[in-house]
């Protein structure tokens, strides 16, 4: 997997972008976003608060890096997108 692939995954299912960068901090992040950026070859995984980095990790390849994040979005209820039923 990789960058482009990760959005389209999120995407597909539900994850709010609000949660989430996937090109490290910009300067319209909030709270609670997980990030994951590519340094000198080095992929980087870690969680953004009060302008801090929190429970980092470290991936030798984009593919390593784009499924922790994955994996870790989809399984956090309070990422998805709120879709009631149809009626």
């Amino acid at each position: 997997m990789n960058i482009e692939g990760l959005k389209r995954a999120l995407d597909r299912k539900g994850i709010k972008p609000i949660y989430y960068s996937l090109n490290g901090i910009r300067g319209d992040l909030e709270d609670g976003t997980s990030i994951i950026e590519n340094q000198d070859g080095k992929w980087t995984y870690y969680y953004f608060e009060r302008g801090g980095k929190f429970n980092i990790k470290y991936f030798n390849t984009e593919n390593e890096a784009c499924k922790y994040l994955y994996e870790l979005l989809i399984r956090d209820p309070n990422t998805k997108i709120f879709n009631p039923p149809n009626k």
